[in-house]
């Protein structure tokens, strides 16, 4: 007879600053979500991430599955550090956001050239 294991522990863990990881991996659970939310599978997110097996990534996306209300939480709680972090750096390095706006310029002028 085929006797249920017990289940196995979803492979996450937060460091002190918050962000969840998946296993011992540095690929983060909002990493694997938004893979998955912009339509990646798992197999092409586990070809992208060789750091976490499928499994795991099945385990992290099922936990997001179970748990979207709290998840989605977080992942807005990380979009805002992030962006406090982008306003300190843009106040502190002012110089890196106009280098930033040549860049995209340089390469959106680059890309219209291709097309032609």
């Amino acid at each position: 007879m085929f006797a249920i294991p017990p289940m196995e522990p979803v492979p996450l863990r937060k460091d002190a600053d918050g962000i969840v990881y998946i296993g011992k991996s540095r690929v983060t659970l909002q990493t694997v979500v938004l893979r998955f939310l912009q339509g990646d599978s798992p197999e092409a997110i586990a070809e992208n991430f060789d750091a976490i097996g499928l499994a795991d990534i099945y385990a992290a996306i099922a936990f997001y599955l179970h748990h979207q209300a709290e998840v989605e939480t977080y992942l807005e709680e990380m979009r805002g550090k992030a962006a406090e972090v982008r306003n300190q750096l843009e106040t502190q390095y002012p110089e890196m956001l106009t280098l930033q706006r040549k860049l995209r310029r340089r390469l959106g002028r680059h890309s219209d050239d291709d097309n032609e």
